[in-house]
């Protein structure tokens, strides 16, 4: 997938090209998954091009904070051009949609891994982008039905629940 070594490059060209170390030192400071510097630069070359939904979450979140500029999981998919996100900078209504997103998508990232669900998440990061969207349409119909049920997310629910 040459698309996503080429988004992988422009995020770092547009950071100023630190070292991959750097970066993987940066996104675990960050409370990001481990990574290390090697899977940075297979990613960048396009030796990998499967990373996880914990790793591309984690590189959403430290590219939008370096980079000023939201950059959600829909930037990783291949349909969307390189230069979206600077593209979608030019319009104000534009980037308060994708940081609405950006900050959904970590709370879904969140409540994958408080309800000990990481099997989901890495098999997520696996799956194209087209059944991504249709996992995340499935996840919100439940949660939105839990939700009109008056039901508390498993998370809250008591001893006895």
């Amino acid at each position: 997938m040459a698309e996503l070594a080429a988004k992988i490059d422009a995020l770092i060209v547009a950071i100023g090209g630190p070292s991959y170390d750097k970066i993987a030192q940066e996104i675990k400071a960050d409370g990001g998954p481990t990574v290390s510097g090697a899977y940075l630069w297979q990613l960048r070359t396009g030796a990998r091009d499967n990373p996880t939904f914990h790793h591309l979450q984690a590189l959403s979140t430290y590219f939008s904070r370096k980079i000023g500029i939201p950059i959600t999981l829909n930037y990783f998919d291949p349909e969307t051009p390189v230069d979206q996100p600077w593209r979608d900078a030019q319009d104000e209504e534009r980037v308060a949609s994708l940081q609405r997103q950006l900050d959904e998508e970590r709370e879904l990232n969140t409540r994958l891994a408080d309800n000990g669900v990481r099997r989901l998440a890495t098999r997520y990061g696996e799956m194209g982008p087209a059944l991504q969207r249709q996992i995340l349409a499935i996840v919100e119909t439940l949660s939105e039905q839990e939700a009109a049920e008056g039901k508390k997310p498993r998370g809250e629910r008591d001893e006895a629940g």
